[in-house]
């Protein structure tokens, strides 16, 4: 697996949206693989093509950003466990239309750690050590790009809990996560115009589908 790295580093933010547009990233993966209530694959695709580069912010994200720094103290207070800035974007050769722009790596770990805020509302979610299946597929697409054996996913629920879990590396979803992937965006070179774009049809609706679905290809 040949990995390299792009420094962000007093990256420009407009140069950094740029770069995002050339890939698929972690954010974008629960959508394309259809596990995504709030988007799809569809406004993925539009958004990789278009040129437009504008930085789209509402008060929950502004909140997400500001409070990535207090989930990741948190994390290293339950956890136990030190963690870094990566201050790069991570690409692959082996999955050359995927990038990875991840919150924390855990230092003396081959890990990183996603770090997450939700309103109180979306408690349930989290209930019983679930985790919603958009963002498993986000750990598991960093694991992919990477290389990492397991991924941390920390999540602060706002006035009510502080939760972590550890998502162990696992081949059959990294690989089903990955042919969704390219099966549904075909078209990798982002800076050009499309051609069409494979029919969403069968959509998996949570990761025991998704599996279920790449299996039937096979």
């Amino acid at each position: 697996m040949k990995k390299t790295m792009i420094s962000t580093k007093d990256m420009p933010r407009e140069e950094w949206l740029r770069l995002r547009k050339a890939g698929i990233g972690g954010s974008d993966a629960g959508s394309i693989c259809g596990l995504n209530p709030f988007s799809s694959p569809i406004a993925v695709y539009q958004d990789k093509i278009s040129e437009d580069i504008a930085d789209f912010d509402n008060e929950s994200m502004r909140q997400g950003r500001d409070l990535e720094d207090y989930v990741a103290k948190r994390f290293t207070e339950e956890a136990g466990k030190k963690v870094r800035r990566a201050n790069v974007i991570f690409k692959n050769a082996d999955y050359p239309f995927m990038f990875a722009n991840v919150d924390r790596m855990i230092v003396g770990e081959d890990a990183g750690l996603e770090c997450k805020t939700a309103s109180a509302y979306s408690a349930d979610k989290w209930k019983d050590g679930h985790i919603p299946e958009s963002y498993q597929i986000q750990c598991y697409h960093y694991m992919a790009v990477t290389g990492a054996k397991a991924w941390y996913i920390a999540v602060v629920i706002l006035g009510r809990e502080f939760i972590w879990h550890k998502i162990e590396r696992d081949e059959e979803l990294i690989q089903c996560q990955t042919a969704h992937c390219g099966r549904y965006i075909p078209h990798f070179d982002f800076g050009a115009k499309p051609s069409p774009i494979v029919p969403y049809r069968h959509l998996p609706q949570s990761l025991s589908g998704m599996t279920a679905d790449c299996r039937s290809l096979v």
